[in-house]
Order: structure tokens, then sequence, then C-alpha cells
């Protein structure tokens, strides 16, 4: 569920007013009025429509999770839709935490392989089973 506070938290986080928020907004021409920002803090207008919220919490700088409370069901879907909609934004965040499982020495190695062109990386695998064919042996 929208939780109102939790909205207000994030642009006082962000270290702005409803009115700034709105400049920002207005700039973007979203569609969206101060009043309906208000609206939204107060907890008048109860679910947000996700895609201005998306907008907003772009401008805020975090994820749309973050102006929701309710369980992580929702949230998830949230991020899946989020994610989804926006791979690029997430793709570094995501390579990390695959990385981050892996020895440092296999970190550098898939950093160097991405560097690579793609038949260059094809050419990098052939050589790696070949590699590994050799070890096998007896």
């Amino acid at each position: 569920m929208f939780d109102r506070k939790r909205f207000s938290k994030k642009i006082k986080d962000a270290k702005l007013t409803t009115a700034s928020l709105f400049e920002k907004l207005e700039a973007m021409d979203i569609g969206i009025t101060q009043s309906t920002l208000e609206a939204y803090r107060k907890g008048t207008i109860k679910h947000p429509p996700i895609d201005k919220l998306d907008i907003i919490a772009d401008v805020l700088n975090c994820s749309i999770q973050d102006f929701f409370s309710d369980a992580d069901k929702k949230r998830e879907q949230i991020a899946v839709e989020e994610i989804s909609s926006k791979p690029s934004k997430y793709s570094q965040s995501i390579s990390n935490a695959f990385l981050s499982e892996y020895p440092k020495h296999t970190q550098q190695l898939i950093k160097k392989c991405l560097l690579l062109t793609d038949e260059q990386q094809k050419e990098l695998l052939e050589h790696v089973e070949e590699m590994a064919r050799k070890n096998m042996e007896f």
C-alpha cells in the first residue's frame, strides 16, 4: 500500500519541498499538479498511479518501492516492473551482486571478458574449453 509518510520522507531526504519537487516535475511536463503532490503527501489520494510514482522516484533518486509500506509481495511486484522497464538503470547493480559470489580472480576475469568483442569472447571461450579438456585428460 502506498505510504504517504514514506513518500514525504523521501521528499524531505532529497532536501526538497512539495513546491520544489513540483517545479522539477513541471519542467518534465508529466501532467502532475502541485495539489496532486500535496494529496499524495497527505494521503488524500491513496493509490497514486505507478507511472507517476516512477518518475517521482527518479527525480528523488530512490526506488518506487520506497513509497510502499505493505508487504514484500507488492514491493517485489514493483521491483520486477521497475527493473523490467529500465534494465539499463539496474544492470550494473545486478552484475555486481552476481559477481560478488565469485572469487576475486574470477570477478576480474569476467569483467575483462565483458570488454572484449563478441568474436574475441568466442575465441577466448574456445581456448578455455581446449585448456579444460587438456586438464581432464589422464
